[in-house]
């Protein structure tokens, strides 16, 4: 059996990847400060409430805070993971799904990781009139905080 190598003509590989041949491991290091919060947003019209009381289990932060969710208006919402914030270190990754089965679209309009929590801030409407509508959503925030 041969393997093919994706090395440029003239490089050679190095002798201890060579010897484990195409299944070649590497270790990846561990960053300790990576931070994680996901939440299941249950109530689309509360006006504002802590998700493990009501959504339970389905909510998690990694630093142990709560996850406060807002209605500021319909469709318009807040989510705020207590403590997952940066303090002077901003960034992060934010997906929001929309769920159930209205045919909702739930987009995240913008998010904040510098302060104390990380917020952000999530629209959703209907597709066909980009009206704001009420939805259930699912929230998830990744980064590599202090």
């Amino acid at each position: 059996m041969s393997t093919r190598s994706f090395l440029p003509q003239g490089f050679a590989r190095p002798a201890a990847v060579a010897a484990l041949g195409s299944f070649a491991a590497f270790a990846v290091p561990a960053i300790a400060s990576a931070q994680s919060g996901f939440a299941w947003a249950c109530a689309p019209t509360a006006s504002s409430y802590i998700a493990s009381s009501v959504c339970a289990p389905y909510v998690y932060n990694s630093r142990s805070g709560a996850v406060r969710i807002s209605r500021s208006s319909v469709g318009n919402y807040t989510v705020d993971f207590v403590g997952l914030g940066g303090r002077t270190t901003v960034g992060g990754i934010v997906h929001v799904t929309p769920y159930g089965g209205d045919n909702q679209v739930c987009k995240v309009v913008s998010w904040g990781s510098g302060g104390t929590d990380f917020v952000v801030n999530v629209r959703c409407f209907m597709p066909n009139t980009l009206a704001n509508a009420d939805s259930l959503f699912d929230i998830t925030v990744d980064w590599q905080g202090e």
